[in-house]
């Protein structure tokens, strides 16, 4: 899906926009850093699935889930840079609050599509991230399917 709507966007925005502001080496890294995210969000949404049995309550709360994560950028990102006076964490809760931001797949892809020309400032931490919440998620995934009496 998530080359289709790259090929989508490409095939709607050169004819109307002109062709990319950076050059593709410079684009591709943050290609596979999405690829990366949208794995390790799907592998949360599959960790959802494998744990509740119901289909009807793993499909509502997985669709509560995203939505949910929708909206958790935003708020992170005033927490961190809002311009407003007295609205910026510091110490140790800006700390969490940056690697709540940089952990979470929804955060990592507003960053990226935050602003194509300037990378995010951790780029080269995601895909760790990324990769750390597949290995976890798989894990506990199968540590728990094992467990389960399948009928």
């Amino acid at each position: 899906m998530y080359a289709v709507g790259i090929a989508i966007a490409v095939a709607a925005g050169v004819p109307l926009l002109g062709n990319y502001a950076l050059p593709f080496k410079l684009l591709f890294p943050q290609i596979l850093c999405a690829v990366l995210s949208i794995s390790a969000f799907v592998s949360i949404i599959v960790l959802l699935a494998m744990l509740i049995s119901n289909r009807v309550i793993s499909s509502v709360t997985a669709l509560l889930l995203s939505v949910g994560l929708a909206y958790v950028p935003t708020p992170l990102w005033d927490k961190l840079y809002s311009s407003f006076e007295g609205a910026t964490a510091t110490g140790w809760k800006h700390t969490f609050y940056q690697i709540t931001y940089d952990l979470l797949p929804t955060c990592q892809l507003y960053q990226y599509s935050s602003d194509i020309e300037a990378f995010p400032k951790n780029l080269a931490v995601f895909p760790i991230y990324s990769i750390l919440i597949i290995v976890v998620t798989s894990a506990i995934g199968l540590v728990v399917f094992k467990k389960k009496n399948l009928k």
